[in-house]
């Protein structure tokens, strides 16, 4: 009788395990995620640029990515990637939540990719703003002994590259103004100076929503997603880089050898010179 009594607790043990695990597996795998997205360093070259582009694909096209920090640690980069990925947290800003956390910059390309965010979150000493491009000049302006069916298919001149500035510019001025219209409190001709901010001034001009961290940004994504219990998964599409730097010396960006100006929306820091 005894053994027959030991019989019973032990299947009934093991039902009860087999149904706890039937439970807990769905709820464990299938639970919701807020995701945790590092973007660290300035973004230059054109395999950085893919990895970041690749990683937001992957987590867009996630079903059970309910909203998205984008832990922000750059000065921005060249203005194709920028732009690319700054379309990418447009479209994911527009079916989830986007929080943005600044760590120590998140300027000029850094901020442009932030400005989609639902809120921005910076800390009192982060850099930000920096409104505005830099241009790499190629090493020939004009081409000569050339052939072409248009007096400017083959002519790059410097008033044609100051042209292009301005023009980009306004447009990053512009996308700044779309994003932040009504809580900004400077004017344009402010911001297009590229000057920088630190935390406690970006706030109080509207450039950013509140003083936080990382850990204030996960609890307001999760709010906005209306989640109570959720996964925090981390994606850090550059972490194979082992020299990560914040910031970079106009010296240290790659010499323009082509004919083509190339476009930066890039906040550097310029050294002593002797």
């Amino acid at each position: 009788m005894l053994r027959l009594w030991e019989l019973l607790v032990e299947k009934k043990l093991l039902l009860f395990i087999v149904i706890a695990i039937a439970v807990l597996i769905p709820f464990i795998f299938l639970q919701p995620k807020i995701v945790v997205f590092k973007i660290y360093g300035p973004i230059i070259g054109h395999e950085e640029a893919m990895r970041v582009i690749g990683a937001l694909d992957n987590v867009l096209a996630d079903p059970l990515v309910r909203g998205v920090v984008l832990e922000i640690n750059s000065p921005g980069g060249t203005a194709e990637a920028i732009e690319e990925i700054y379309y990418r947290v447009l479209a994911m800003a527009e079916r989830i939540p986007v929080v943005v956390s600044i760590g120590a910059i998140g300027a000029s390309g850094g901020y442009y990719i932030a400005t989609p965010a639902d809120y921005i979150f910076v800390k009192p000493s982060s850099e930000t703003g920096g409104i505005g491009l830099i241009a790499e000049l190629p090493e020939v302006i004009e081409v000569p002994e050339l052939i072409a069916t248009g007096p400017f298919k083959i002519e790059i001149t410097l008033e044609r590259i100051l042209e292009v500035l301005d023009r980009l510019k306004k447009n990053f001025l512009n996308v700044v103004y779309t994003h932040r219209k009504e809580k900004l409190t400077v004017d344009p001709i402010e911001l297009s100076g590229g000057e920088t901010y630190i935390g406690l001034e970006a706030v109080q001009i509207g450039l950013v929503d509140e003083l936080g961290g990382l850990g204030d940004a996960i609890h307001i994504a999760s709010t906005l997603a209306g989640l109570w219990s959720y996964r925090v998964v981390y994606v850090d599409p550059l972490s194979y880089q082992t020299d990560r730097f914040l910031y970079i010396d106009p010296s240290e960006i790659e010499s323009n050898s082509t004919t083509i100006p190339r476009y930066y929306y890039l906040y550097v820091k310029v050294g002593e010179t002797e």
